[in-house]
């Protein structure tokens, strides 16, 4: 479900969510701080990110009236025929957010798969709309891990044990070991 060629390494979410998208018809929320790559991660299940057709911003104003006058009232198809994943980035900031996506899903729901991103508040429960129940379950995106900072090669050799014994020696041995298979004599 996600990108082909796709060269940088993926958070640690991206295996779960394509497994959840694979197996489950919820609509996934992806909540977490600002800036730890809430949309980059939903955009990346896209084949192709299309603003007003298969990726929507409510932040951005001209989608935001897209979403307002043409998709919340059924004047617009709402996906693009080639891909089935739809994705709604701050969506929450709508007053009726959740009346506008139930109302969606139940019409499209066997044949889209929704992300929903929002902010660590993303509050669900909020009295005065109809629940989501059963139409979700949510993914908290944390800011990157010192795991996945680390390089893929020198993550998969060290140890937690060596780390915590000796940080500084643990990493100058991986360093010799990777200057060793970089550089063979």
């Amino acid at each position: 479900m996600t990108k082909e060629n796709n060269t940088q390494d993926t958070r640690y979410l991206q295996t779960i969510l394509e497994d959840h998208l694979k197996k489950h018809r919820q609509m996934v929320f992806i909540v977490g701080p600002r800036q730890v790559g809430k949309t980059t991660i939903a955009q990346s299940f896209l084949k192709s990110v299309i603003p007003g057709t298969n990726s929507f911003n409510w932040d951005v104003p001209t989608q935001r009236k897209t979403l307002l006058k043409t998709i919340f009232q059924g004047h617009q198809p709402l996906r693009d025929p080639n891909q089935n994943i739809i994705v709604f980035d701050e969506i929450h900031k709508y007053p009726r957010w959740k009346n506008a996506l139930k109302g969606l899903f139940d019409t499209h729901q066997p044949e889209t798969h929704w992300i929903i991103t929002g902010s660590a508040s993303l509050n669900v429960y909020r009295k005065g709309q109809d629940s989501l129940l059963g139409r979700y379950f949510t993914y908290h995106l944390f800011p990157f891990s010192v795991a996945e900072l680390i390089e893929k090669e020198t993550r998969n050799s060290l140890t937690l044990e060596s780390i915590l014994k000796n940080p500084t020696q643990a990493l100058q041995n991986q360093k010799a070991q990777e200057a060793r298979t970089t550089h063979p004599i």
